[in-house]
């Protein structure tokens, strides 16, 4: 479930998502929550994760990462959040496949928590800003 979604930062309504974990429940099914716009949302909706409704969180694997929320496109640095033994067995995988995040990029992260989150809200209001001037310039130009 990519949302929220890019480019357009278009949430999925929480009544939709409860409609969603309505029809999981009580079934095998697990949910991939790609959540890595969740904070640059745009408009008066906040994300709501999935992962956060009754009985979800035991069948949703939540992806998400620093890329988007503090500007740290090309860092490659993410992370999962979600049942333990399946987290385990990605753990197993990933360690397979790759040796780890640069150094550089967990310090860099471990800032962003720290001292950022006032950036988040600057972009968010930048991009805002900036998709209503170009939506205004098209309604413009197409009328």
């Amino acid at each position: 479930m990519p949302f929220p979604n890019n480019p357009t930062g278009a949430v999925m309504e929480r009544e939709d998502l409860e409609a969603v974990a309505e029809v999981l429940r009580g079934t095998n099914i697990m949910v991939l929550s790609d959540e890595i716009y969740a904070e640059l949302n745009y408009g008066l909706r906040p994300h709501v994760s999935i992962a956060t409704l009754p009985d979800m969180a035991e069948r949703t694997i939540v992806v998400n990462g620093f890329s988007k929320t503090y500007a740290m496109t090309g860092w490659r640095l993410g992370y999962a959040c979600g049942p333990a033994p399946i987290i385990k067995i990605m753990t197993k995988i990933h360690q397979s496949a790759i040796m780890c995040a640069p150094t550089t990029s967990q310090y860099a992260a471990i800032t962003a928590l720290r001292e950022c989150d006032g950036e988040i809200d600057k972009m968010r209001d930048e991009s805002t800003t900036c998709a209503a001037a170009w939506w205004c310039t098209a309604l413009t130009l197409w009328a």
